[in-house]
């Protein structure tokens, strides 16, 4: 879904604190690496096999790509398709948003103030709620207040 009025190019970012981002690497897999990596370098004849694990590690995270950010007075959404690129939805512009909890993947919806509609349908995970939470709590709505607002 594209949003011309709001694209952005990641380089252009405005100056602002950034309080979340979320990237595509798995923070599980990356500690699993790390326990291993140092199993494998206490012991004198794996100590090889930690170096590589090691190696492995750095690489992995050198190359891991932000895919959301948050900042305090707005979000950044990059673009799946171009990393250059990515689409920023202000604070003040979202009237409401709304977590979905979907069964194969998470969802937030957000109602902007031009009367359009913005689907977050990839990459949302529950610590994104809890940002959401954090810089708009107000904003936030359930099911029973979405009735309220599209009649």
């Amino acid at each position: 879904m594209e949003h011309k009025s709001h694209r952005i190019r990641i380089a252009n970012i405005p100056e602002g604190k950034m309080m979340y981002s979320l990237t595509d690497r798995v923070k599980g897999i990356i500690i699993c690496f790390c326990i291993l990596a140092v199993l494998a370098l206490i012991h004198k004849e794996y100590v090889l096999l930690g170096i590589n694990l090691l190696a492995t590690l750095y690489f992995t995270l050198r190359s891991a790509k932000i895919l959301i950010r948050g900042y305090d007075s707005f979000l950044v959404v990059t673009d799946r398709d171009n990393d250059q690129y990515g689409d920023i939805l202000y604070n003040s512009e979202i009237n409401y948003w709304e977590y979905r909890i979907k069964s194969n993947s998470n969802q937030v919806m957000f109602y902007l103030s031009d009367g359009e509609k913005y689907l977050l349908d990839h990459d949302v995970v529950i610590s994104l709620h809890d940002y959401l939470s954090k810089t708009m709590p107000d904003k936030e709505i359930n099911l029973k207040d979405f009735f309220l607002y599209i009649n």
